[in-house]
């Protein structure tokens, strides 16, 4: 049987690192959180959620997020 806080402490790791991604490939195409938020559509109490690994993000939004940083899903989710 699967230990449930391991499992649950895998899937914050991979929330962080979504997060990390996110701000690191919005950085380097040179965005602010408000200018990602008026391309994107997501409010930006959201994006700083997700940047700081605070909140899972949907499909649709790695979707469009992947979209305007010009990335892959599995760039975000750190798998290289």
């Amino acid at each position: 049987m699967e230990d449930t806080n391991h499992k649950l402490r895998r899937d914050d790791d991979l929330i962080k690192r979504i997060g990390e991604n996110v701000r690191k490939f919005r950085k380097k195409k040179r965005l602010t959180i408000v200018q990602l938020h008026y391309q994107s559509g997501i409010g930006t109490t959201s994006l700083h959620n997700i940047e700081h690994g605070l909140i899972n993000s949907s499909v649709s939004t790695i979707k469009v997020l992947c979209e305007i940083l010009d990335v892959t899903p599995n760039d975000l989710f750190g798998y290289y």
